[in-house]
């Protein structure tokens, strides 16, 4: 409704029809148009409608008339449907933006239920189950444009009439606004009877609301990431997922951690486990100690280094990969080192789709409510070895922007939005590599992921630029390493494990934990010395 009031003279809102009995406050064709279940149904046989469902037991749709008395006067409309409506619109083949609407978790929208005090026990019940299952309906291919986590109303309702926008000057939805996959958590849902009791003692003043009680806590129910859900443990907490984000409609996009659930079936309380002095800490590193480090590409080689030494050190570490097995793997190994699970969070994410990277921090600040991103370690990259700038392949083009340049960007604006909402500023590591300051390999048509790199090295001096520029404390740093022994050149050649036995076996190359070091390093130089770029090579390398 903010929507269409701000600008009454572009937007319109189709009112729906429905056999429910209006609520206290609610007006016939204003929330609704109200009809019983026979007229519905003698409408519905003669065609009136657009799309119409049972939903909780009661018949809701949208009529023709309603959405054309919209469209007649040259507004768009604006549609308030649920997933079966949904589905109905897209068989029909109109034209339109879907977007899915989530709140941050089953108990969140279990709370905003409750604090109604309009609904039952039962009706409660029957609505969280519903949404269960319509937020399942995200994995739908083609079904929904958006999705959009209402866990910040002001934030929700920017980002909704941003996309307005777009359907008011006739533009499509813009591609990967929806993860890849969404897995709803097999969490116990919330105890409907005791919120009840919970929000009517509220509403007396005996006692705090229940939501204001356990929001640092709350524990969101719809984790979104593109693999399946890791099997809980006694000793391992599962993989979240950001990457990705109903209220009905809507749809998760976000998620934080998973913990497992409580005896009562409430989300635990989660405490981070106190820093502890740590030998073989680099001088200079205790000010960066139970604080959070995010790290991309932590699945293997440099990244898992340098996971492992950040946590040793004493910080909380976010491991963010796509492949949610080794994350796993990683969380084991960790656990086997003796850091605190409770200080481990690992994210499956891919970096190069915009909505699951705006989870990252929502997540963080889920899981340590009282911390963000201080730390940024940007690892996440790669190559590929058809990508000829005379007959090179597009999609590696594509594949290497994407997650080279793009993904550095995007994890940098995440984070750099998020220090300035907190009001503290840290250090951002970029890893350069040292192809981004010359060509090794361009008549063998290695002069594109050069250039990507070379993007970054120009990036990370940008970066730098502009915090000075704004007056901020944000230090920013590069590392450029030459040849280093991991999976990089397999990927490179598409899996080809044979690519790195003959890239790496001319001379001893550098190790992760070599590169590891290098970001100590940088992380802790004194206050006043920003560390700018560390070139490093194997000593055998000539260029």
């Amino acid at each position: 409704m903010r929507l269409i009031q701000g600008q009454p003279e572009s937007f319109g809102f189709s009112v729906s029809h429905t056999t429910r009995a209006p609520r206290p406050q609610e007006q016939h064709g204003v929330q609704y148009y109200y009809t019983t279940k026979e007229q519905f149904a003698k409408e519905i046989g003669e065609g009136k409608f657009l799309e119409y469902a049972e939903v909780h037991g009661n018949l809701y749709g949208t009529s023709i008339t309603s959405v054309q008395s919209v469209l007649d006067t040259g507004r768009v409309c604006i549609l308030d449907i649920d997933v079966q409506g949904a589905r109905s619109m897209r068989k029909a083949g109109l034209k339109g933006i879907f977007v899915f609407i989530a709140p941050p978790s089953l108990e969140d929208l279990a709370n905003r239920l409750a604090g109604r005090g309009t609904e039952s026990v039962e009706q409660i019940t029957r609505r969280l189950h519903n949404a269960k299952l319509e937020i399942e309906s995200i994995n739908e291919k083609g079904l929904y444009d958006y999705l959009l986590i209402n866990d910040d109303l002001e934030e929700a309702v920017k980002r909704l009439q941003a996309i307005s926008q777009r359907a008011l000057v006739g533009m499509g939805p813009e591609p990967g606004m929806v993860p890849e996959r969404v897995v709803l958590e097999d969490a116990p849902l919330p105890d409907i009877r005791a919120l009840t009791e919970q929000q009517a003692s509220a509403s007396s003043g005996s006692a705090a609301p229940a939501a204001q009680a356990s929001s640092a806590t709350e524990q969101p129910a719809l984790p979104v990431e593109p693999a399946a859900q890791p099997a809980q443990s006694a000793q391992q907490e599962p993989v979240a997922a950001a990457p990705p984000p109903p209220a009905a409609p809507a749809a998760p996009a976000a998620a934080p951690a998973q913990h497992a659930a409580s005896s009562n079936g409430s989300a635990p309380v989660v405490a981070a486990a106190q820093p502890q002095p740590l030998d073989g800490v680099p001088p200079g590193f205790e000010k960066w100690q139970g604080r959070v480090a995010l790290v991309t590409g932590a699945s293997s080689g440099i990244g898992w280094a340098t996971c492992e030494a950040l946590a040793l050190a004493g910080m909380r570490v976010v491991a963010v990969a796509r492949r949610k097995d080794r994350l796993e793997e990683l969380q084991r190994h960790m656990h086997s080192m003796g850091v605190p699970l409770v200080n481990f969070l690992p994210v499956v994410c891919d970096i190069t789709k915009e909505a699951e990277v705006a989870t990252l921090p929502k997540i963080v600040a889920k899981r340590w409510p009282d911390h963000g991103v201080d730390v940024l370690i940007n690892n996440a990259g790669m190559s590929r070895n058809d990508a000829s700038l005379f007959d090179g392949n597009i999609s590696s083009w594509v594949e290497m922007l994407s997650t080279n340049v793009l993904g550095t960007c995007m994890m940098t604006r995440a984070v750099v939005q998020d220090m300035k909402r907190r009001g503290s500023y840290g250090h951002i590591v970029n890893m350069i590599g040292l192809s981004g300051h010359r060509i090794p390999d361009g008549p063998q048509g290695g002069g594109f992921y050069c250039a990507t790199k070379s993007a970054v090295k120009t990036i990370t001096e940008g970066l730098r630029q502009e915090a000075r520029g704004a007056g901020l404390p944000l230090r920013v740093s590069g590392i450029s390493p030459g040849v280093v022994e991991t999976e990089f050149f397999a990927v490179r050649a598409f899996g080809d494990a044979e690519a790195t036995r003959k890239a790496t076996s001319a001379f001893k190359c550098l190790q992760p934990v070599d590169v590891a070091d290098a970001v100590m390093w940088c992380l802790s130089c004194p206050d006043h010395m920003e560390v700018n770029d560390i070139i490093v090579r194997p000593t055998e390398q000539l260029i």
